[in-house]
């Protein structure tokens, strides 16, 4: 199979709902979201932590599973309470 068509068929699966608008970042515009370097967008891909979409030569960035991924990066405040009394 081709790259065209295996590239077609990724985007064919990609699951939007009704309030999705079909808006793919680039990886600069990734990398200036999260306020980090290209660079490290391309350790992130080759790391297998950020998932992306390969078009021809281009990559493309779902936001609905870039803001997925960036989730697992969310921690909660510790209650300052809790901490005394430990």
């Amino acid at each position: 199979m081709n790259t065209k068509n295996r590239s077609l068929r990724r985007i064919e699966n990609l699951q939007l709902d009704a309030t999705d608008t079909f808006r793919l970042y680039t990886k600069s515009e990734l990398a200036k979201r999260c306020q980090v370097s290209t660079r490290s967008i391309d350790n992130w891909m080759r790391e297998g932590k950020v998932p992306f979409l390969k078009i021809g030569r281009s990559v493309r960035f779902s936001p609905k599973r870039v803001e997925e991924f960036l989730q697992q990066f969310n921690q909660e405040a510790a209650d300052p309470d809790e901490q005394a009394s430990s």
